[in-house]
């Protein structure tokens, strides 16, 4: 049985726990307001490169002849595993290595080589542990996520799918959902596919208007179709025509200096940007788990102090009953 002394350190000890896991989920949660705003900000970009990307290629012809949209059979496949650099995050590594794992194992025969990469310092640590070969590892990005490093991780993935070293390059990720829940998910990064039924969504058309009207030749053989004037009530003073908000169909940009070195630009800048914004959701949700895990030890925590002080009284109440019990015997003994 735990002796008083030994009660009062370990509720010394727990109550220190408590004070630092308080803290840390109040510095995670500091840093998820970061990272949302940081995802907020980058979502637009990527949304807009997506589309006139998507556009581009949707009316591109030999799309294979680009190296990063080179549709091959896959037969060597790599698989970049995105996790965090620290702990103490509830199980935001191990389901990510956890999912790792099981996609390696299942997908073995149906590839001639799987090749492993790591993003973050706990996906390397926990592979090498199992007796993986991690092929290239990439440190620090995910602590504080840059766009510049991102870029350099997507050139070196971008030089080994074009040399053909792999046939497909696949990212696994964290994907942010709120503070107290994320999901894994598996994204193609290379190659580069077109994606279907994006034609459906209006917002693709967003934005088009003014690369093509900005262009005298394109206002000057479609101004029956772009433009349309505004009735009396509704102009007013104003003889200025208002454009149509979706485009005709058979609509296509015109590029300068050609599509081809267009999507050499985009391409490559498209692969990073894909990459970055997975790092900050990844960045977010590793914020999210952190402070969810650090709110659930907190709590722990004060269970256990409230368990450790009421076992602390007793213990001193015993002793102080067992002191009053000796001290009336020795009265007792004295007066006999």
């Amino acid at each position: 049985m735990a002796t008083l002394r030994d009660l009062r350190k370990r509720l010394k000890a727990v109550k220190n726990t408590q004070k630092i896991t308080k803290a840390m989920k109040m510095v995670a949660a500091s840093k998820l307001k970061k990272a949302q705003e940081a995802i907020l900000a980058a979502r637009p970009y990527a949304i807009q490169m997506q589309e006139v990307l998507q556009h581009i290629m949707a009316h591109a012809e030999d799309l294979g002849a680009h190296p990063l949209m080179a549709a091959r059979e896959p037969k060597r496949i790599e698989v970049v595993v995105l996790t965090s650099d620290r702990g103490l995050c509830g199980s935001f590594n191990s389901s990510i290595t956890r999912f790792g794992e099981t996609y390696i194992r299942e997908h073995k025969g149906h590839y001639e080589s799987i090749r492993l990469s790591s993003i973050g310092r706990k996906g390397r640590d926990h592979f090498r542990r199992k007796g993986f070969e991690v092929f290239a590892d990439y440190q620090g990005i995910s602590s504080n996520p840059r766009f510049e490093e991102a870029d350099e991780i997507a050139h070196d993935l971008a030089e080994r799918f074009e040399a053909g070293e792999v046939d497909a390059i696949y990212l696994l990720y964290n994907e942010f959902k709120s503070a107290i829940s994320q999901k894994v998910v598996l994204h193609q990064l290379l190659p580069i596919v077109n994606l279907e039924g994006w034609e459906d969504n209006p917002r693709v058309r967003v934005g088009e208007l003014a690369t093509y009207s900005s262009s005298t030749r394109a206002k000057t053989e479609h101004q029956s179709e772009l433009e349309v004037e505004l009735p009396p009530e509704e102009s007013g003073s104003r003889p200025e025509s208002k454009a149509l908000e979706l485009q005709p169909e058979g609509f296509e940009h015109l590029y300068e200096p050609s599509r081809s070195e267009v999507l050499d630009t985009l391409l490559p800048q498209h692969l990073a940007v894909q990459l970055y914004r997975a790092v900050l959701e990844s960045t977010a949700a590793e914020h999210g788990a952190r402070m969810s895990a650090m709110d659930a030890a907190s709590r722990n925590a004060k269970q256990m102090i409230e368990t450790l002080t009421l076992r602390m009284n007793r213990a001193r109440q015993a002793a102080i009953t067992t002191e009053l019990m000796e001290i009336i015997g020795g009265a007792e003994a004295l007066k006999a």
